[in-house]
């Protein structure tokens, strides 16, 4: 068995349900916003979203048929071309690259004027980082890698 991501959508792809905030950087637009940016990835990839419970580190599963893929969304207020990368949590990452190893794994962003999917691979290597989230916060600095938005594909 294989997988690939094809013009058509996910090529080789089994269920929970809808997850909550988890309180820490998640409201329940976000969570709201994240189920429109999934079912909009599976209907691309002519599949069907599943939602995941809080404990994992990704909002669903897309199913077709014997097929599936895991999915994280973020919505950003943010044109796509503003800035060169995209930041993503090391913790995030690293996460998402180990369930990676059994089925295709996509980070979802919903621009302000775009919908784009980054395929994360288990032998994925990006740049890490030091860096502060937009909130002023210092403890919500941490590692994180940039993806180069020009490696993010339209959907």
């Amino acid at each position: 068995m294989g997988y690939a991501l094809g013009a058509g959508g996910l090529a080789y792809w089994s269920c929970l349900e809808m997850r909550g905030s988890s309180g820490m950087h998640e409201s329940d637009a976000d969570i709201a916003n994240e189920k429109s940016i999934v079912e909009a990835f599976a209907k691309h990839c002519g599949g069907k979203a599943k939602y995941m419970p809080k404990a994992y580190p990704f909002d669903a599963m897309i199913l077709r048929g014997d097929k599936y893929a895991f999915a994280d969304a973020r919505k950003t207020s943010y044109e796509i071309g503003r800035f060169p990368t995209r930041c993503l949590s090391l913790q995030k990452y690293i996460s998402l690259k180990l369930y990676a190893a059994f089925a295709p794994t996509f980070y979802v962003i919903e621009w302000a004027d775009a919908r784009t999917y980054y395929e994360i691979k288990e032998d994925s290597k990006l740049p890490i980082f030091y860096m502060s989230r937009n909130s002023g916060d210092p403890r919500d600095n941490e590692p994180c890698v940039q993806i180069p938005i020009a490696d993010f594909k339209k959907f």
